[in-house]
């Protein structure tokens, strides 16, 4: 694998990473109201389970 073929795979993979990134973003933001309430029920849970888990 030559040199310039690793930066294009590498370059290619950062975009990906970037566009994926934005694109999570942009849902979260879309949907913040459900994100905040998954949370504080995830941190609920660990709370009130803390030698079980997520799985209690």
């Amino acid at each position: 694998m030559s040199t310039s073929e690793q930066l294009k795979s590498f370059a290619q993979r950062q975009l990906w990473i970037q566009v994926t990134t934005k694109r999570v973003s942009d849902r979260l933001v879309e949907h913040s109201d459900e994100v905040v309430v998954y949370c504080a029920m995830v941190r609920v849970s660990i709370v009130n389970c803390p030698s079980y888990g997520p799985s209690c």
